[in-house]
């Protein structure tokens, strides 16, 4: 008795101590861009849209060329790219093949593909950069260009907590701080709206960032006290990139058994991709569901500036780098339309493909539905794109009924804000003895901070320097 008594004081410490003093080393360090480029040169062109899974590994048919080839794709969490001005430089190199700093590794990589495949692979082999066999490996044509690589799936894997480290886990939440305790048989209630933010969100920010919403669905995939995620979702102001490491986290959490429910009330391809992935879909009768595709649009003001008698003076190196053609030009290159155009077409086809596999469709059955154009939520639940049409206080009956909760009862919601205070530790997470610092920087770059010290506002060199020195374990020395 008197070792148990011991071993329970050990870890209230040991959780107070981690909860007062926590190390919270707040999207990889650039430098991480660079570090991969040299070893992940086959995996940069992931496609789901040829995906064909075997076992642990995905096998992609899609033909690699050095134009595009991109390591800034292997830093993305899903298999969208992203859509962004400060990636003119990257996008440009996906179409041109202009020789940039960032692609030496890839370009030196094509060089030495001329020598054939078989000699290739021999030295990748003798390099360690890549270990694979031949099988896995597809012919070439006459410029060196592989043809089928083998790449991670980057599935989430779930593993039930079994044994020794669920009694652990046991233990913790009986000693769990008041604001990291949840009643048992809980529902956790996410609701997704406007700007999902990379910056981790304090408690006294409005809403929560990427990395909190993906935590909380791992926690809520192990936490006995949780029973199932509502999921609400309204209009949503990010890229795809992050929404499809929702949906990704999403699919995790379906691993664990529990429940999950989507809700929309109104919304595009994006909300309802993301919400789709749920399995249930609940909309209110009122609901505004618009699919007309997608889109992709840019604002050129050369002939404001010239009515002005304003010359913008702007240097070009490429006919791909557009990011000067918004002053200088009234309209949109052809060289700016093709790769939008590009980059508009794979988007398009991975949410072909998503929106079809979790609707029991084909892809030709989600491009006739937006011909069609059908927006009456009547006519999407017979055509099976939604389960029902109900209110928001009828999935709570139905929520009753899953839980085994009686009529006159309530259900014990947990908000996403609150559980974020529930530490990965009291659930006996992430124990390994190996860990990995992953410092957030997202925003304008400069040298010192000016004006208003507000915190996530851009990046400050000196600040983020000083952040990867304490990382590295120098202590700011």
């Amino acid at each position: 008795m008197s070792q148990l008594s011991f071993f329970l004081v050990v870890l209230l410490g040991w959780e107070w101590g981690v909860s007062v003093c926590t190390l919270a080393v707040p999207v990889a360090v650039s430098t991480l861009a660079s570090a991969m480029s040299g070893i992940s040169v086959l995996r940069a062109t992931w496609s789901p849209r040829y995906v064909q899974k075997v076992s642990s590994l995905t096998t992609c048919k899609r033909k690699a060329t050095t134009s595009q080839i991109c390591p800034f794709q292997t830093l993305v969490g899903g298999p969208f790219p992203i859509i962004n001005m400060g990636l003119g430089a990257a996008a440009s190199s996906l179409l041109s093949g202009k020789s940039h700093n960032c692609f030496r590794e890839q370009q030196k990589f094509h060089s030495r593909s001329s020598l054939g495949d078989e000699a290739l692979i021999s030295e990748l082999k003798d390099q360690e950069q890549l270990q694979v066999s031949e099988d896995d490996w597809g012919s070439s044509e006459g410029n060196g260009a592989v043809v089928q690589e083998s790449f991670p799936s980057g599935e989430l894997e779930y593993h039930k907590i079994e044994g020794w480290n669920r009694f652990v886990m046991q233990l913790k939440l009986l000693i769990a701080l008041p604001w990291q305790r949840v009643k048992k048989g809980s529902v956790l209630k996410m609701k997704l709206s406007s700007k999902i933010t990379e910056q981790v969100q304090t408690r006294f920010s409005r809403g929560v960032s990427l990395s909190q919403i993906c935590q909380n669905l791992i926690k809520a995939a192990y936490d006995p006290r949780i029973s199932g995620v509502y999921l609400q979702v309204d209009p949503l102001d990010c890229g795809w990139g992050k929404i499809d490491e929702i949906r990704r986290h999403i699919l995790f959490y379906k691993k664990s058994g529990k429940f999950i429910v989507g809700y929309m009330a109104v919304g595009g391809e994006k909300e309802y991709y993301l919400v789709r992935a749920c399995g249930e879909l609940f909309v209110p009768p009122s609901a505004y569901i618009t699919l007309y595709g997608l889109k992709v649009q840019a604002t050129f003001i050369g002939g404001v500036l010239e009515k002005l008698g304003v010359e913008p003076q702007i240097q070009r190196i490429g006919k791909y780098k557009s990011i000067g053609d918004a002053l200088s030009r009234k309209d949109m290159s052809e060289a700016n339309r093709e790769m939008l155009t590009s980059l508009l077409d794979d988007i398009f086809d991975n949410w072909l493909e998503g929106t079809a596999l979790f609707n029991g469709k084909t892809k030709n059955d989600v491009k006739k539905l937006l011909e069609e154009g059908i927006f009456e939520v009547d006519r999407l639940k017979q055509d099976g794109w939604l389960t029902d049409i109900k209110y928001d206080d009828e999935v709570h009956t139905l929520l009753k009924e899953k839980l085994g909760v009686k009529a006159d009862k309530d259900i014990s919601y947990v908000d996403s804000k609150k559980y974020s205070r529930v530490k990965p530790w009291t659930l006996n997470l992430y124990q390994g003895k190996d860990q990995i610092a992953v410092l957030r920087a997202v925003g304008g770059i400069s040298r010192a901070r000016i004006g208003i010290n507000i915190v996530g506002d851009g990046i400050v060199s000196d600040e983020f320097i000083q952040k990867i020195r304490q990382a590295r374990g120098f202590g700011g020395n």
